[in-house]
């Protein structure tokens, strides 16, 4: 829907934009905005420190994911039980974590959310069970009210009330992890065969594997931070793939009009001058999605 919305906008809007200036402004000339002027950074010739730079966050992407195994999923993939409670004193997420860890969820995790509702605040405690610390439970209480129970008796202040639950399989996180994976090998498949089409098959591998280090790299920060990978997390990195592998095409698109204009440059030059030349236009559209 985004890209379909975005080509009717640059193939009809812009163009009706365009047609009517032409209608009502007697112009001759029309300077787009350009941030940098006449850049010529040496980009390729810093190449082996970003490359080194690359590997390191790379590996250390890798190795968080493998470190933490399961913990570094959420119950999207590996089934478990959410509950939420109403809540009116703040009690440090460390102290409930160290309260429920005791009684017998060492893997649970607590965060506090809040919204504006009519005007109003609505504050709400979450917290996130994995299939294990479900298990743990001996009674024929539900997680919800075994952890109301418990945090009621520690911290009385809390208040606790209300509250939802939900519980999610483990058969049906297998089933969304499938799911995420065939969508992400979609994905690439698409744009190594339009890249393949547009350019050559060389850009297609080029942009692809420039494409997995964005999102490796980002999926592996959000985990080393104490983050999970989950349904919203893989949208965002296709998010990121598909953003990432848009302002690719611009840059090669560049330097393929460069070499057939260009003849007297070698082609590490002629790729500097390209990236310099679509510089402002990577900034200012890295800055709007940014705001």
């Amino acid at each position: 829907i985004g890209i379909l919305t975005s080509m009717f906008t640059a193939l009809f809007i812009s163009r009706l934009i365009f047609d009517i200036m032409g209608r009502l402004f007697d112009f001759r000339t029309m300077n787009m905005m350009s941030i940098l002027k006449e850049t010529n950074f040496d980009f390729l010739g810093k190449k082996n420190i970003t490359f080194i730079i690359s590997i390191v966050l790379f590996v250390a992407s890798i190795v968080a994911v493998v470190y933490k195994r399961v913990d570094a999923f959420s119950i999207d993939f590996t089934g478990g039980t959410r509950v939420t409670y109403d809540y009116e004193s703040r009690i440090s997420e460390q102290d409930i974590l160290s309260t429920l860890a005791q009684a017998g969820f060492p893997g649970a995790k607590a965060s506090y959310k809040s919204s504006i509702i009519d005007a109003q605040q609505n504050k709400k405690l979450e917290i996130v069970l994995r299939k294990k610390d479900v298990s743990n439970i001996q009674t024929d209480k539900s997680p919800k009210q075994e952890i109301k129970e418990i945090l009621d008796n520690k911290f009385p202040k809390l208040k606790l009330g209300g509250g939802e639950e939900s519980s999610l399989g483990g058969l049906i996180g297998m089933q969304f992890a499938k799911t995420a994976f065939i969508a992400l090998a979609l994905a690439i498949i698409g744009m190594i065969l339009y890249i393949s089409i547009r350019f050559e098959f060389a850009y297609a591998v080029a942009a692809i594997i420039a494409d997995m280090h964005d999102i490796i790299i980002a999926a592996g920060i959000f985990v080393l931070i104490g983050g999970e990978i989950s349904l919203n997390v893989v949208a965002a990195l296709l998010t990121i793939l598909g953003y990432s592998v848009n302002d690719t095409i611009v840059v090669f698109d560049r330097i393929r009009e460069d070499l057939s204009l260009i003849k007297n440059k070698s082609y590490k030059d002629i790729v500097n001058i390209s990236i310099n030349q679509t510089l402002s236009r990577t900034i200012m559209t890295t800055a709007t999605t940014l705001m």
